[in-house]
């Protein structure tokens, strides 16, 4: 068989196995991998071995998919790591956390066990075309050949390859890479083995970062100079900051602070407790609001924005009168609205150097600070007239948020969790929580926005970061991810999930379908049922609670977290939309009187 070398190689092809190996997890450490997530399987064994050869630190996952999304959330916190799986379905379970760490820009590495390249398209068992399948969304994906493989490579390539697939992995074209790595039996490595050779370190001048150099010279240096030419006239400058990358964030920082101008700061970019001159995304949705808040210039720092009417307000901006600017760190495109005049790409620890001859405090201040108190007012007035026996879901996002302590990670789900915590809890709860406004991190999966893979993403995030840690997410959100639940379970990880369970699809209440049919509705988009979390979480070991009072929940959310529990907070659809177009129309009419009562700012382009 292709699989089986003749009987005198067959230690040859041992020791080989080790070798590719070694230089497998050698190359994962010098890209600053210290965590591995392992998925059990018999064409991955030369690979675990090598593990514990090399003393990584590993977590044993069940599920490929939930090890996938688990390393999508260590490289959210800062903590690039790998996942190692064996042959087959095992690598097609990756592809939707390879697409989430694409969408995001985030290291990401898979490491896939193979059969030799003879042994494919034979019908052999367990054997599928496994470099097609990541190709989409990986960055580079390189295919180790089998030692008993026509064109096997010398050590020397296979490290030179090793080097350059990895290189991927950080700076401009950052995000995830595929390492297809073919083993023939057999698998196990020789008892006396040991690791021969001396790793080398990275090479400082990579493929990719030439092209990087090449492309900041072309378009960087003059677009930076474009840049600074277009920030500097600026009298009613708005910043916009959207979902930040973990090492974006200081600088973004840095950035609104140096220029003095408000920004609207999106939940997802983690900036909300930094004590920025903000204005709340809500109050953008107000309409006298839009029309007011007229910028001459706007710089745009990271993804789009969790609140689309922002996106709308972006776009609708007249081109005449306002320039929209955009700095990145990475090289993909964030401007859905094709709104977007300049876009200069530059490291992030040189923005604030690039941008150090800016300095022009803003006509905007004095009514963003009106919006602001404005807003806080309104959300919290009309919370606390609204409150009845059961709590309201922006009253679960306002608990949650401000529960979160200083060298925490708070993970925020996608759907109506995201939607809640970026309009109605980014205030005076996040802001008074911590003293260290960086001591937080602040999760969240807004690459594509799904939902599958939440609970694992917020489990990575604490396993590598070894912080506790709090995932908010819906009912649908939490179904999608048993496979992390249990995972989070069989960890003891001190992951606090808490789960607002509106019995179906909550967002669906607020989107044009549901004025529609309402049996297709409910059926097809409501997604109704009638399981209970906690009772599925008790099910798992998980220390669970089920609360429907916003003091319960307060109280339950009091402490940190020190292992793997679950909170359910029971809720009703109907109620939630009757709370919403409350806050709406609150909102709107103290946004209103702000306006009214607020000094009007100079119009765009005036002295």
């Amino acid at each position: 068989m292709a699989d089986l070398p003749p009987a005198d190689r067959v230690e040859a092809v041992r020791r080989e196995n080790a070798d590719v190996a070694d230089d497998v997890i050698a190359a994962l450490r010098s890209a600053g991998v210290e965590d591995v997530f392992v998925c059990p399987g018999s064409r991955s064994t030369p690979l675990v071995f090598a593990l514990d050869r090399h003393g990584i630190r590993t977590h044993v996952m069940i599920d490929e998919r939930v090890a996938g999304f688990a390393a999508v959330g260590a490289a959210h916190v800062g903590r690039p790591a790998a996942i190692v799986t064996t042959s087959g379905t095992a690598v097609a379970n990756l592809l939707p956390a390879a697409c989430e760490a694409d969408a995001a820009e985030l290291p990401w590495i898979a490491v896939t066990a193979d059969r030799p390249r003879a042994m494919i398209n034979t019908g052999a068992n367990q054997t599928l075309d496994q470099p097609p399948l990541l190709r989409g969304p990986a960055r580079r994906v390189l295919d180790l050949p089998a030692a008993t493989d026509d064109g096997a490579l010398s050590r020397s390539q296979r490290v030179t390859s090793l080097d350059d697939t990895m290189a991927y992995v950080d700076g401009t074209y950052r995000g995830p890479v595929h390492l297809d790595v073919r083993f023939s039996k057999p698998l196990e490595p020789p008892v006396d083995h040991v690791i021969t050779s001396l790793r080398h370190e990275l090479r400082s001048a990579r493929p990719h970062t030439r092209e990087a150099a090449v492309i900041v010279h072309q378009l960087g240096y003059t677009s930076v100079q474009r840049l600074i030419d277009d920030l500097r006239p600026a009298r009613r400058g708005l910043v916009v900051v959207g979902s930040l990358a973990r090492s974006d964030r200081a600088a973004a920082q840095q950035i609104v602070r140096m220029l003095g101008w408000p920004a609207i700061v999106d939940v997802t970019s983690g900036l909300r407790r930094s004590g920025l001159p903000t204005i709340a995304t809500v109050a953008v949705r107000v309409a006298t609001v839009a029309a007011a808040l007229v910028p001459d210039v706007v710089l745009q720092l990271g993804g789009t924005m969790t609140e689309e009417v922002v996106q709308r307000w972006l776009a609708s901006l007249p081109r005449n009168t306002t320039r929209v600017l955009q700095l990145r760190s990475g090289q993909s495109v964030r401007d859905p609205e094709a709104r977007v005049d300049l876009v200069t790409i530059a490291p992030a620890a040189t923005w604030s150097a690039l941008l150090s001859p800016i300095h022009q405090p803003s006509a905007l201040l004095p009514l963003a600070a009106a919006l602001r108190t404005a807003t806080a007012t309104a959300i919290e007035q009309t919370l606390a007239a609204s409150s009845t026996n059961a709590v309201a879901e922006p009253s679960v996002a306002r608990a949650v948020l401000s529960s979160v302590r200083a060298g925490e990670v708070l993970l925020i789900g996608n759907s109506m969790p995201v939607r809640d915590a970026d309009r109605y809890a980014d205030l005076a709860d996040l802001e008074t929580v911590a003293d260290d406004p960086a001591g937080i991190d602040v999760v969240t999966n807004r690459g594509v926005s799904g939902i599958d893979g939440t609970i694992a993403t917020a489990l990575g995030a604490c396993l590598t970061s070894q912080r506790p840690t709090t995932a908010f997410v819906g009912d649908l959100a939490a179904l999608h991810d048993l496979g992390g639940i249990a995972a989070t379970q069989q960890a003891g990880a001190p992951v606090r999930i808490v789960v607002v369970n509106n019995a179906g699809g909550g967002i669906f209440s607020f989107l044009p379908v549901a004025g529609a049919s309402s049996d297709v509705v409910e059926r097809y988009f409501g997604t109704p049922h009638t399981f209970s979390l906690a009772t599925i979480a008790a099910g798992m070991g998980l220390r669970t609670l089920r609360i429907n009072d916003e003091v319960s929940l307060r109280t339950a959310l009091s402490a940190a977290p020190t292992g793997p529990e679950l909170i359910e907070i029971t809720t009703s659809r109907a109620d939630n939309v009757v709370v919403h177009q409350r806050l709406d129309a609150a909102i709107a009419a103290a946004c209103e009187q702000a306006l009214a009562t607020a000094t009007t700012p100079p119009e765009a382009g005036a002295p």
